[in-house]
């Protein structure tokens, strides 16, 4: 910020406060250089609350380098003619040498925009410590990364359904830094517009809308078994995910068989399917009032394969599947059917 103030006519006060780029905390002992041209004309540090304050002519351009071991140096031009009669008043952020810039943004892919000021939630998997940040005007989120760690980066949106994705600075080997991405609709690990040490990565996301439906892959049963396998039990803690970042959002289990046998037993079939995956959920702790199980035999198939149509094994296990299907909203005072708000 810039503030009045009422110090003599030839020279004006600038203060900083130096902080560490993600915690914020102070930074003492920064080293602060004055140059003009090339020549030195004083040097300062910080003190325990990274403040450093001194005054500068305000007749001449001015060249200040901050410096401290193990961080790298910022410079900053001033224009002090253009300055007269005021006090700097600014916070400067340092970012550690060895860390990495991600560049990330949030995409709305129904819309077809990027979404601003949207809040979102990075913890160190490794440390516990969780940072609360979001995008900025333009959709783009900024966050310096340590190496050898693993961060989690957690949409926080009231509109979305929310996702998680994770990037891994510990996957090299020998000492190595190799980055580990999961979770990203669009990866790309160096940026060409930036430096070298810059990961990108876009997470896209789907607007929460009444009948809204999701197929789950691999919820696979045995024949004529509604007993879930390990790989379903897998595949449906995605949907816990889910519905735990999505704590609002009533979602119905919808499964389906294929059009062979009796369709009345595929229909009693199927339903026990859908209770078995809500049962599930519900002993992982998502609350019931949340869930709805429905099995709808071979009345919704996808392609041809009606009876009497010779089909192939896929075609038919295309037809064999589990959605589920967003049919609402609970709050604490009760069930809200239709969109937000």
């Amino acid at each position: 910020m810039i503030l009045p103030t009422l110090f003599a006519q030839n020279k004006s006060q600038v203060k900083f406060t130096v902080r560490e780029v993600n915690t914020k905390r102070p930074l003492e002992g920064v080293n602060c250089s004055i140059k003009k041209d090339t020549a030195l004309i004083n040097e300062y540090r910080s003190d325990v609350l990274g403040e450093i304050s001194f005054y500068l002519p305000d007749n001449d351009l001015f060249r200040i380098i901050f410096k401290k071991e193990g961080y790298e140096a910022k410079k900053m031009d001033f224009d002090m003619a253009k300055l007269r009669g005021i006090t700097l008043d600014l916070d400067v952020e340092l970012v550690k040498s060895n860390m990495y810039l991600f560049r990330g943004s949030l995409y709305n892919k129904d819309a077809e925009r990027f979404l601003t000021l949207l809040p979102v939630t990075i913890k160190n998997l490794y440390t516990g410590v969780e940072e609360k940040t979001h995008t900025d005007e333009v959709g783009l989120l900024y966050y310096y990364l340590m190496p050898f760690q693993k961060y989690e980066i957690r949409t926080e949106s009231e509109y979305h359904l929310n996702k998680r994705a994770i990037i891994n600075t510990d996957c090299g080997k020998n000492g190595e830094v190799k980055f580990c991405l999961s979770g990203f609709s669009f990866e790309n690990f160096i940026d060409p517009d930036y430096e070298a040490k810059t990961i990108t990565g876009t997470i896209l996301l789907d607007s929460i809308r009444i009948n809204q439906t999701f197929r789950l892959d691999n919820v696979l049963y045995d024949v004529g078994s509604a007993e879930l396998r390990q790989e379903s039990k897998e595949r449906l803690d995605f949907l816990f995910q889910v519905l735990s970042d999505n704590p609002t959002v009533q979602v119905e289990l919808r499964s389906h068989t294929d059009c062979r046998g009796d369709s009345t037993s595929n229909r009693s079939l199927s339903q026990k399917r859908a209770e078995s995956c809500l049962k599930y959920l519900v002993a992982k702790g998502i609350r019931r009032e949340r869930l709805a199980a429905k099995g709808y035999g071979e009345t919704l198939l996808i392609n041809k394969c009606a009876d009497g149509v010779p089909c192939s094994e896929e075609d038919h296990q295309e037809n064999r599947r589990t959605e589920f299907k967003i049919i609402g909203f609970v709050f604490p005072e009760g069930t809200v059917i239709g969109p937000k708000k």
